[in-house]
């Protein structure tokens, strides 16, 4: 199944159909950390695809996703999120909108 997320049921969708499955998340700033939160300790495991190298790169920079990822795995002894998957700028075409 793919899922979007734009609306509170869109939401509800996603908790139902995670869980016990394996969960690929695209994005991994503020909405996708908070999703594969969310669904760490209902889904069989967890990735998140992001042309960043750690979480909240592009809006925080790389040293912040860096420290909250760091504490984050800390935290949590089995961490829920089981790969970051980061791929290069270049394999992603920008789509802007006019």
């Amino acid at each position: 199944n793919i899922l979007t997320l734009r609306t509170a049921d869109d939401g509800a969708a996603i908790a139902e159909h995670g869980e016990g499955k394996d969960v690929v998340i695209v994005g991994a700033s503020f909405i996708g950390i908070e999703v594969a939160a969310h669904l760490g300790p209902k889904a069989k495991s967890i990735t998140i695809v992001d042309i960043g190298e750690v979480p909240y790169e592009r809006a925080l920079g790389k040293e912040v996703g860096k420290a909250i990822r760091n504490v984050r795995n800390a935290v949590h002894r089995k961490p829920h999120i089981k790969r970051f998957l980061s791929f290069p700028c270049s394999c992603w075409k920008t789509i802007s909108r006019t």
